[in-house]
């Protein structure tokens, strides 16, 4: 009798340990929430960001497999695009540069374009200097490691989401 109620108390200490160690290694791994324009400009401007993946939903037809595929960055993103870098600048303006490897001999080494954060800092819209073309870019992560992104795309009259994760050169 004694060693079957030890058993259990020993059972609830491991128990109540276990979800204690839970909670604490929670606590320390979580970061504070960045939302300030400051902290995210610093973040975004602290490295020259190139694409490392890349996701379609729904799934697109892709002609190479034969099939549809979530996989945008492998089916859909032309190779030449994989050593393009994005810079950002404080005064808000950013450079696409193509890398090494141009799509279109004839397309410019660099292009500046203009970008802010909404209101919420859950997004980075851009466009052009003089305002045309503007992009939405949701933004679904941003710390000194990765940038991920979300925008969508109309292909024959149906609307897909695109997100892209970045990260640092």
């Amino acid at each position: 009798m004694c060693f079957t109620i030890n058993f259990i108390a020993m059972q609830t200490i491991i128990k109540l340990l276990a979800a204690l160690l839970t909670i604490c290694v929670y606590c320390t791994c979580t970061k504070p929430k960045v939302n300030t324009t400051e902290e995210l400009t610093k973040l975004l401007i602290a490295h020259n960001w190139h694409i490392t993946q890349a996701s379609v939903s729904p799934a697109l037809y892709s002609p190479i497999l034969g099939n549809t595929t979530n996989d945008y960055f492998t089916y859909f993103v032309s190779t030449c695009i994989y050593d393009n870098q994005w810079r950002f600048f404080d005064n808000n303006t950013y450079q696409l540069d193509e890398g090494a490897t141009r799509c279109n001999s004839t397309d410019p080494q660099t292009i500046t374009r203009k970008w802010s954060f909404s209101l919420t800092f859950d997004a980075i819209n851009t466009a052009n200097v003089d305002g045309s073309q503007p992009i939405n870019y949701q933004l679904l992560m941003l710390t000194d490691y990765s940038l991920k992104i979300r925008r969508t795309i109309e292909v024959n009259d149906n609307e897909y989401e695109i997100e892209e994760m970045y990260h640092p050169q």
